[in-house]
Formats: structure tokens, C-alpha cells, sequence
């Protein structure tokens, strides 16, 4: 092989993987949560993080590297978000909720 393993390439690569997972990742939960039981939401999730990280960095360079690092993205999209929630909660004391539903949150009276 005459490229380097982490080339700048891939490392924007997994950046903007992380990113647009974690996007998609947002949009997909309210729908998720609805439907599915939490035990098995967080495994979903997790999974098709790394799925759709694949599928993004596959788009971009059309090989299995790039479908790799996109994976990468996406499972360091699903750790970066419960790495802060922990950081938050130690640091703040405060619970960080997912995000929630149009309707899902009880109106307080």
C-alpha cells in the first residue's frame, strides 16, 4: 500500500461522518422511541449509526477504507454524545433528555 493508514482524507472524513450520523441519528429517535423498547433502542441506535457512517463514507470514496472511517465517524457520533451527556450531568447535575417528539412532552399546568 502506498497510502498512509490515517491520511487527512480519512480524519475529515470521519469528522463529517460523526456529524452527519449524529444529524440523521436526531431525526430517526422520536420515531424510534415511540415504537421500540430502551434496551433495545440504545443498540439501534447504535448500529445504525455505524451503518449509516458506512454508507456516507462509501458515498464519498467509493471503497472499503472510506466505508470504514465513515463507521468510524458514526461510532464516535454515538460515543461523543454520551460522553457530553455524562460531562453535563457530572459537572452540572443536570440530566441531558433525549430529543423528544412534537407531543411527546407533557404540558405543565
Amino acid at each position: 500500500m502506498s497510502q498512509e493508514l490515517f491520511s487527512n482524507e480519512l480524519l475529515r472524513q470521519i469528522l463529517i461522518s460523526a456529524v452527519v450520523v449524529w444529524g440523521v441519528v436526531e431525526v430517526i429517535k422520536p420515531v424510534l422511541k415511540k415504537s421500540i423498547p430502551m434496551n433495545w433502542k440504545s443498540l439501534i441506535i447504535r448500529l445504525l449509526s455505524m451503518a449509516l457512517g458506512f454508507g456516507s463514507g462509501w458515498l464519498i470514496g467509493s471503497n472499503i477504507l472510506h466505508g470504514m472511517a465513515g463507521a468510524a465517524g458514526g461510532a464516535l457520533s454515538a460515543l461523543l454524545v454520551a460522553v457530553f451527556r455524562a460531562l453535563i450531568k457530572k459537572r452540572l447535575g443536570v440530566e441531558v433528555p433525549d430529543v423528544v417528539a412534537e407531543g411527546d412532552h407533557k404540558d405543565s399546568e
